[in-house]
């Protein structure tokens, strides 16, 4: 977009101090015969040939009548109303500063407010708490755990997936090497190959890997059991949240990972591999030492196909041969707490042993 002209609303600013400037300096003596030029500045519906002498006005005069027509537009641009304030422009910022210096004074910028009078006050219980979904997606419907299947059939139906009793398996995030991005293609064909339903929802930052995913597109557009959708928006990943029975995350490494948190509150079972803060989060079904109350997923250690497909297997497995406990595996998941309710009390409960040791 090119680049706005200067604006033309502060042009009587830029005169008057144009106009004062010259009343400042003395202007040195015309050369024989100037006066017989013609203006340079004239208006195009005004023909003049000869230059007209202004009536004399003593300097002290002149010098304080422009002085108090400056002052007076500094003031309106200083104390403007808050609407005029909202609508300055970059141009309308520059007049103002050349108007603020004339004859060399500058007008000092009324006082910034403090931080605390700038920020509004909101009330604690106004805020959002971490465990409430903060976007609910057209088709997404609240728990009790039958609506999972809801939300289910609000997913196909969206991205035109068919209508059979099938798992679906579902990726979410960016595309790059950190999050394991050739297995997240082998993923996608094991996936179909064990009878299972695959949704995509990632762009990468990297043209190579952008291109290599939209050849993926072009190569499976016409399954009826895959949708890969190239990009990212917001009220989609929620639906897939919602829909999918079990997520990827096959990551080379990962520090936290905020996906698998996410889906467990959705109902959808994580398939992780064991790094970083998805091993904090999530603990396999079969051979987690936990309680089983604790297990909420699938985790596997190497990085290569092998290890994707052993966990993919067993979560494929349980959701066709034993429904009943993968719903169990659900809702342990959905019990899952990892807001900051715990980890505040937590650091409340050191502190306070500080303070009375």
């Amino acid at each position: 977009m090119a680049k706005k002209p200067l604006a033309q609303g502060n042009s009587n600013v830029t005169q008057s101090v144009k106009k004062a400037a010259r009343v400042d300096t003395p202007r040195p003596a015309e050369p024989a015969g100037s006066a017989d030029r013609p203006a340079a500045e004239s208006k195009p519906t005004v023909s003049r040939t000869e230059k007209t002498p202004a009536p004399a006005v003593p300097t002290g005069e002149a010098v304080e009548v422009e002085a108090v027509e400056v002052e007076v537009l500094i003031e309106t641009a200083a104390l403007g109303s808050e609407a005029a304030a909202r609508e300055t422009t970059p141009a309308g910022e520059a007049a103002a500063g050349e108007a603020a210096e004339v004859g060399g004074v500058v007008s000092e910028a009324p006082p910034a407010p403090a931080i605390e009078e700038a920020l509004p006050t909101i009330p604690i219980e106004h805020l959002p708490r971490p465990e409430q979904p903060r976007y609910e997606p057209p088709g997404y419907i609240r728990p009790p755990l039958e609506n999972k299947y809801l939300n289910k059939e609000a997913l196909r139906d969206r991205l035109w997936l068919r209508k059979e009793f099938k798992p679906i398996i579902s990726y979410v995030g960016r595309l790059d090497l950190q999050k394991g991005v050739q297995l997240i293609k082998h993923g996608i064909f094991y996936a179909l190959q064990q009878g299972a339903q695959f949704v995509l929802l990632g762009v990468s930052p990297e043209q190579r890997i952008n291109e290599e995913f939209w050849h993926l597109k072009y190569q499976l557009n016409d399954n009826p059991d895959c949708h890969l959708e190239i990009g990212f928006n917001e009220e989609l990943s929620h639906l897939i949240y919602a829909g999918s029975d079990m997520i990827i995350m096959p990551s080379l490494y990962e520090p936290c990972g905020l996906t698998q948190m996410i889906a467990l509150k959705y109902g959808t079972v994580p398939i992780v591999r064991a790094v970083g803060g998805l091993m904090d989060t999530v603990f396999d079904r079969d051979y987690s030492d936990r309680p089983w109350e604790q297990r909420n997923g699938y985790v596997f250690h190497q990085a290569d196909a092998t290890g994707l497909e052993s966990a993919m297997l067993r979560a494929i497995g349980l959701w066709y041969s034993y429904p009943d406990e993968f719903r169990r595996l659900v809702i342990n998941g959905m019990k899952c707490d990892y807001s900051w309710n715990y980890p505040g009390q937590h650091y409340l409960n050191i502190y306070e042993h500080i303070r009375c040791k």
